[in-house]
């Protein structure tokens, strides 16, 4: 009796990775590069031929990082922070437990800033603000708290005006403006000194009104808020030198407006932030 066995052939495909500088043997063939390769086996008992396709990809054992953090972030490479400009390496393990020699080349951003150029509004609504911004990367986009997305703004009226800048990796930094009400008023005497201190203050502390006069003379002080209203005024009399007036602060944070004027008609307006 006579059996007669037949062997088809096969056709096997492999998909592996190794890491730089290792080969992959597939018959008497070495591959140590990326990519798609085919190879015919041929069997020493003549049982037909066998196709085997190999895709094999190949882990580098090195690579680079190009990276840009905000102001004050930091990036993490390995188990190391990095928070300072400047190129670093380290060496990791890759995927496949192949070494990785990694080189970072960090960018941490400068603070944005905003340089403000504010013409004040005569009444008729005809206000600006104009940025020249820095820091950060640029470009920039805006948003004001008018719904305005441009970097400078027109149009406006006396008030408050806050817009967000935010850079072309995510950073954000918020800032506020005051657009003042210019009515053709005189400023007071150059030869008069005010200023307010502290300045920023907190709520329920009071602030002192330091005043450098030439010559007596009577002043009327009024504070109001940003939206206009007169929260408080009061009528006081100064000699020459300088005194300190204290003044009672909001009850609520915010930015407020003390005026100063004169029995001349001298008007001159200081910021109070309260915290």
């Amino acid at each position: 009796m006579n059996l007669q066995l037949n062997i088809a052939p096969s056709n096997v495909t492999l998909n592996e990775v190794i890491c730089e500088g290792d080969t992959y043997m597939v018959g008497g063939t070495a591959y140590s590069e990326t990519g798609n390769y085919t190879a015919v086996l041929s069997s020493t008992l003549g049982c037909g031929d066998s196709t085997v396709t190999l895709n094999l990809m190949v882990e580098p054992d090195a690579s680079t990082q190009n990276i840009e953090v905000c102001f004050g972030g930091s990036y993490q490479l390995g188990n190391t922070n990095y928070n300072q400009s400047g190129t670093y390496t380290e060496n990791l393990t890759g995927t496949n437990n192949c070494p990785l020699e990694v080189t970072l080349n960090l960018t941490v951003g400068e603070d944005l800033t905003a340089t403000e150029t504010i013409n004040s509004d005569n009444g008729a609504g005809n206000g600006s603000i104009n940025l020249l911004m820095n820091g950060g990367f640029a470009p920039y986009t805006y948003s004001w708290s008018n719904n305005a997305t441009t970097k400078d703004i027109s149009g406006l009226s006396s008030g408050t005006y806050t817009v967000t800048v935010t850079d072309k990796i995510g950073c954000e930094k918020s800032f506020s403006f005051e657009v003042s009400l210019s009515t053709g008023i005189a400023d007071l005497d150059d030869a008069l000194l005010l200023q307010l201190m502290p300045n920023p203050i907190r709520t329920n502390q009071q602030v002192a009104l330091q005043i450098d006069s030439p010559e007596q003379s009577s002043l009327r002080l009024e504070l109001f808020n940003t939206a206009g209203q007169l929260l408080f005024q009061e009528k006081i009399q100064v000699g020459s030198g300088q005194v300190r007036h204290l003044i009672d602060s909001p009850e609520q944070a915010g930015l407020y407006l003390l005026r100063v004027s004169d029995e001349k008609g001298g008007q001159r307006t200081l910021r109070l932030s309260v915290q």
